[in-house]
């Protein structure tokens, strides 16, 4: 559901408030995703990957956050 301009104020935070949600899902679900391959991985690559890791997480959050501001129109 989408924020829509005939849409009431109301409407519109509700249809926000979903999409924020389904975002943080997304984010959540990539997350334990990266989480289980680090847990496959040996001891080595586990402590030379955080770098490469945090910035993919820092990456795919702002990508989502694209995502919702391109819904609301900011």
């Amino acid at each position: 559901m989408l924020p829509h301009e005939a849409s009431s104020e109301y409407e519109q935070l509700v249809a926000l408030a979903s999409r924020v949600d389904q975002l943080l899902r997304e984010l959540e679900v990539w997350l334990h995703a990266r989480e289980r391959v680090a847990a496959r991985a040996g001891p080595r690559a586990r402590q030379d990957d955080w770098r490469r890791r945090r910035l993919a997480i820092l990456r795919h959050s702002q990508a989502l956050m694209a995502a919702l501001l391109r819904d609301i129109d900011v």
